[in-house]
């Protein structure tokens, strides 16, 4: 198993190859069979669902918490209620913001956009932080809970 530094980094380095903050995070949660679905699954939520809203690593980290915490049965699905508010307040916390355009202060689905945040290294500093919070957030929670 994988340590939280370990998943941040090969998320850092998934990232840098080309997957999207959404991929790059769960990507880090899934076994290796499961992986090539997954990044089918999560690969339209990068850049906030491709219009700037929820941050895809948030989006990527919800998908992993349910993967690990959730429940295939509709009776259970409550059961996901706190841990995803949870994430999603530790999450606003560290960011400032849950969207991908006021965390960026760009577009990044406009190509001249995306382009200028990269330039300036705000995509490279801002996806990097959010991704590794997430990953950080999501490993911990998965560790309360799976030790109790």
């Amino acid at each position: 198993m994988s340590t939280t530094l370990e998943k941040q980094l090969q998320a850092e380095a998934d990232h840098n190859s080309g997957l999207n903050c959404a991929q790059s995070v769960l990507k880090q949660f899934v076994a290796p069979q499961q992986v090539e679905d997954m990044l089918k699954v999560s690969s339209g939520f990068g850049g906030g669902i491709k219009i700037g809203s929820v941050c895809g690593a948030l989006n990527g980290g919800i998908m992993a918490l349910g993967l690990k915490l959730g429940s295939a049965d509709p009776e259970l699905k409550k059961m996901m209620d706190a841990p995803v508010k949870e994430l999603v307040s530790r999450f606003e916390e560290v960011m400032g913001n849950t969207d991908c355009l006021e965390i960026i202060g760009y577009n990044v689905n406009i190509p001249e956009q995306r382009e200028l945040a990269r330039s300036q290294g705000i995509m490279e500093k801002k996806c990097k932080l959010a991704i590794n919070t997430v990953i950080e957030i999501v490993d911990e929670m998965v560790a309360s809970k799976t030790a109790k």
